[in-house]
């Protein structure tokens, strides 16, 4: 739904411009969007049957939404997604969980499109056997994707790691444990002002 709302002193007034389908298939799992400043569309990443894809939506001036084809990520059922786009490097980002493993994989965005992927890669030694243990926003400052997650296999304990990029190969940093007690559901943003990351979770 493509939403405009009013900008004058003291209002609120939101009008939703209507419903466009995305993906018409039985999608599962959960869904992830990130903004591409550089052509002005938006990154659409979900799980259709047991594969993950990635649209590409442009917006029209009558507020209508037109998709590019999808673009296949990962086939192997992931099972929770998080997408962030590279304003650096002009890549899209996937962060993933599958098969209790996290992994990430890097895309050239092409017109309404994606021209091409490269290779997963999985941050070792991380297991992750739930839903609502992940979360990802974009460092400005650094260009990197920081990844907050509560591994399984360590405690739940909350970390953190950089993603950084190099044409659509990624690469890990080393993790940092930011709360050594069990938590679920870590939120991270990034202040563009301060150049600083600030993580929540429960």
């Amino acid at each position: 739904n493509v939403f405009t709302y009013s900008t004058a002193l003291d209002t609120s007034t939101v009008t939703n411009n209507g419903q466009t389908t995305a993906q018409s298939g039985n999608v599962t799992k959960n869904t992830s969007m990130a903004w591409d400043p550089d052509t002005n569309q938006f990154l659409l990443c979900y799980r259709l049957q047991t594969a993950g894809f990635l649209s590409v939506g442009t917006v029209a001036s009558d507020k209508s939404v037109t998709f590019g084809s999808a673009s296949e990520w990962d086939g192997q059922s992931p099972d929770e997604m998080y997408v962030e786009y590279n304003t650096d490097q002009n890549k899209v980002i996937v962060v993933f969980r599958k098969s209790n493993q996290l992994w990430a994989r890097a895309g050239t965005v092409s017109g309404t499109g994606i021209s091409g992927w490269g290779t997963a890669v999985e941050l070792s030694g991380v297991e992750i056997s739930a839903d609502g243990k992940l979360d990802t926003c974009w460092d400005s400052t650094n260009n990197k994707v920081l990844v907050a997650f509560c591994p399984t296999n360590d405690n739940n304990y909350v970390k953190v790691a950089a993603l950084s990029c190099s044409g659509t190969t990624l690469t890990w940093g080393t993790e940092a444990t930011i709360f050594s007690n069990s938590a679920e559901f870590p939120r991270i943003a990034f202040d563009s002002d301060l150049g600083k990351a600030t993580a929540t979770y429960e």
